[in-house]
C-alpha cells in the first residue's frame, strides 16, 4: 500500500515538473512528463494512453527512455 502510494506520489511529482519544464528553459519537459506517466500508467488508464501518444510524437525521447529503464 505505501509503496503504491509512493509510486504514484511520485509519478504526480514529475508529471508536475515536466509541465513546469515544458515553459522553463532548466527542466527538460518532455522527459520528465514521459516518465511521470509512465509511473502512473500502472494505475491509470488514460496515463497509459497519453503516455503512448507521447511516445510517438517523440520517439527519439522514448528510445532513449527505453534504453534507461529496459522498458
Amino acid at each position: 500500500m505505501v509503496k503504491r502510494f509512493a509510486l504514484v506520489a511520485a509519478g504526480w511529482i514529475l508529471v508536475a515538473l515536466g509541465v513546469a519544464g515544458l515553459f522553463l528553459p532548466l527542466l527538460p519537459g518532455v522527459v520528465l512528463l514521459l516518465v511521470g506517466l509512465w509511473m502512473l500508467s500502472s494505475e491509470y488508464d488514460w496515463a497509459r494512453r497519453l503516455s503512448l501518444k507521447l511516445r510517438q510524437r517523440f520517439p527519439e525521447v522514448s528510445r532513449k527512455l527505453q534504453r534507461l529503464f529496459g522498458t
